[in-house]
């Protein structure tokens, strides 16, 4: 038997015009969801305390796109050392450069515990 543990996890714009986000697991797809400038999706599912858990995200911008592993064990460890209190919550920031994340929510500017994970293709 397994044990596991609610993570929340949120995607947020801030390229101009819409994005299209299609997010899914092994065994749940979350379907396409468009996301405005400033605008955000936002989901929570049941991780494996062993580290099993994998949910990836397919990205369109305009020509641009890019697909990234959104909850791994590297993404979990990331969000945990970041994390300020026990929220279980991964926070994804999507702008011109590419993607970012990090366990608090993003306020803008300089920010050490926002990491870097990918650009756009």
């Amino acid at each position: 038997m397994y044990t596991y543990y609610t993570v929340g996890s949120s995607v947020q714009s801030t390229v101009y015009g819409n994005i299209v986000a299609h997010i899914k697991s092994g065994d749940t797809d979350l379907g396409n969801h468009t996301i405005p400038f400033g605008g955000n999706y936002t989901w929570s599912f049941c991780a494996r305390i062993d580290g099993v858990t994998l949910y990836y995200g397919y990205f369109w911008w305009g020509s641009r796109f890019q697909s990234l592993a959104l909850y791994d064990t590297r993404i979990r460890d990331i969000c945990s050392r970041f994390q300020r209190s026990d929220t279980g919550h991964c926070y994804w920031l999507v702008t011109p450069d590419g993607f970012y994340v990090s366990g608090d929510p993003y306020k803008g500017g300089a920010d050490p515990r926002v990491v870097f994970i990918k650009k756009w293709d």
